[in-house]
């Protein structure tokens, strides 16, 4: 534990090192440089730190996020989703088999497709039925 801490301690000091000559906005090579994608980077998910007392790096963050990705997040929504598993692994993924089988009629927009060889992964559909959004639930 007190080696997490010292690692946090140290990333956040070389964080806010790197930020302070730097303007209130930062380019993607700068935001890369510190650790951060600034186009996967969402202003919400930075202002979370606080949460943690993590405000240096919070502050850092803020200048590499993007808003666009906020608004991306807290807008989308999908007509349905699929979960694409080979049937084979159901036993290596009991919750998934249960949430098939318990409480996935429930849904009427959920499906389920045997895929020869796949891992789980939940496809999420527009009303067209085209994949917009794939997760790979495996760690669930």
């Amino acid at each position: 534990m007190r080696c997490i801490e010292l690692y946090l301690s140290v990333l956040v000091v070389l964080t806010s090192q790197a930020v302070a000559s730097i303007g209130s906005d930062m380019s993607a090579e700068e935001c890369l440089a510190i650790g951060y994608r600034k186009s996967d980077v969402s202003c919400l998910r930075c202002k979370e730190l606080i949460k943690f007392e993590l405000f240096s790096m919070r502050d850092s963050c803020l200048k590499c996020c993007s808003k666009e990705t906020d608004a991306e997040e807290s807008t989308k929504t999908y007509s349905s989703a699929r979960l694409d598993m080979c049937n084979c692994k159901m036993g290596a993924f009991p919750q998934i088999a249960a949430f098939i089988k318990e409480r996935g009629r429930k849904f009427g927009s959920f499906s389920h497709r045997h895929v020869g060889g796949a891992y789980p992964i939940l496809k999420l559909l527009d009303s067209g039925g085209r994949v917009v959004d794939e997760l790979n639930i495996q760690k669930w």
